[in-house]
């Protein structure tokens, strides 16, 4: 009977493993039959060599060889998924297994066997990760919402976690002074001095990953924008072409209808004619802005067709597309310049509305000056990085955010308001 619930335990154990495994760590399970050779093998440890207070190491030394040949990853990464699945199903079985004692104190005076104990925790346990696995596979921890909850939810259980370390170690040196035994002294020192430094190290790893995570937003966010200019882009391209099919079309009919003008010698109607076509080119030309780089054109093909025909518009210049920063940072950059011109522009209390651009690019750097009018109350700020926005948490994409973009790659940014015109001048690294 010992020896059919030690098997039970062993078994039990190597399937909490597999599931956890399979589940949460995306890894394959195959020769699902070594499981098979690990039972035997542990039947004849415990049955021939092993001592009753050994039983529990041997399983798990079993149950670490049969996942090595079973996990199908890196071998770097077996060790690793294994070593996280152990603590994982440690903190499982610890807890069930304090709520069991518990119970069975109360049910059987605590006359329970201790095999029989860990056997009940183990099936508990393994019906708890069971559970874990089928909420997994239902995408619950993937929806939205879920996603907010946790992201959110985890400083807060970083916190209560260092709370309780710091408890355990205060419980431990209260112990201490009970405890006439230099050996303990000695050991609750170093686990109290081992824990602290933990603690720092976890608060410094918590705003590392609150720090990266913001960032890593922000460049979602960035190249989503930058997904949806493109696609604009894109579509501006065909019209743009579509148009040029349907004009080259016409053209033979155009030219049969100025031929007969000109046999009849109507020159005003010719003049006419020719400012219809010659108007019918512009809007076709000023359907699309090319300066020879994908990520500027697909900014400006964006944001500019939003601006009114009243506002005066000059691109000069030109930029190829091999440059040395990113695509999200130029488009952090360039963008937000954009952005902001745009809506300016498209205020009321403005005067002459105009926007120039100057693309200059040398041998070692591109420069990108920006021009644009603003309203008489913008050109009185005197804070230029403040906001008008009403969800000012969410204006990191603002002059704040293009300078330190800038700033990253060692580039330089002037900004400047006079004369009731907003000036921005960035130099950026090729």
């Amino acid at each position: 009977m010992y020896l059919v619930i030690l098997l039970g335990t062993y078994i039990i154990e190597l399937f909490k493993h597999w599931i956890l495994i399979n589940s949460f760590f995306d890894a394959k399970i195959k020769r699902k039959w070594f499981g098979i050779i690990g039972v035997v093998i542990y039947w004849y440890i415990n049955n021939e060599i092993a001592k009753e207070d050994e039983t529990h190491i041997t399983m798990y030394f079993i149950v670490f060889i049969i996942l090595i040949f079973t996990v199908k990853v890196k071998w770097k990464k077996k060790c690793l998924i294994f070593l996280m699945s152990l603590l994982v199903i440690s903190c499982v079985d610890g807890v069930f297994g304090i709520l069991i004692k518990l119970i069975c104190s109360q049910i059987s005076g605590g006359k329970m066997e201790y095999d029989i104990k860990i056997l009940i925790t183990n099936i508990t346990s393994l019906s708890f990760i069971i559970a874990l696995s089928i909420t997994r596979r239902q995408d619950i921890f993937r929806q939205k919402w879920n996603k907010e909850i946790a992201k959110k939810s985890m400083p807060i259980l970083l916190l209560v976690l260092a709370l309780f370390i710091v408890f355990t170690i205060s419980g431990l040196n209260y112990a201490k002074g009970y405890v006439a035994n230099m050996k303990f002294t000695l050991f609750v020192d170093s686990v109290a001095t081992v824990s602290y430094i933990c603690i720092g190290f976890l608060a410094c790893i918590m705003f590392y990953i609150q720090n990266t995570n913001k960032r890593i937003e922000e460049m979602l966010k960035t190249e989503r924008k930058l997904g949806e200019m493109q696609l604009k882009h894109y579509k501006v391209m065909l019209e743009r072409e579509e148009d040029t099919r349907k004009y080259r079309h016409d053209i033979n009919n155009h030219l049969i209808c100025l031929n007969e003008l000109v046999k009849e010698g109507k020159i005003d109607s010719i003049t006419e004619y020719l400012m219809t076509m010659q108007s019918y080119i512009n809007e076709i030309k000023q359907k699309i802005y090319v300066t020879g780089n994908d990520i500027i054109d697909a900014i400006l093909n964006y944001y500019l067709l939003r601006l009114n025909n009243e506002v005066q518009i000059d691109i000069i210049g030109k930029c190829h597309n091999e440059l040395s920063i990113n695509k999200v940072d130029l488009c952090i950059v360039f963008g937000n310049l954009i952005q902001n011109a745009v809506e300016e522009l498209n205020k009321d209390n403005v005067g002459k509305k105009y926007l120039i651009i100057l693309i200059k690019t040398g041998r070692d750097y591109l420069k990108i000056d920006i021009s644009n009018s603003i309203s008489y109350k913008s050109s009185e700020k005197k804070n230029l990085l403040k906001t008008e926005k009403k969800n000012k948490l969410d204006h990191g994409f603002g002059l704040l955010n293009i300078r330190r973009t800038v700033e990253r790659n060692e580039g330089k940014l002037e900004i400047k308001i006079e004369d009731h015109e907003f000036a921005a001048s960035v130099i950026l690294k090729i």
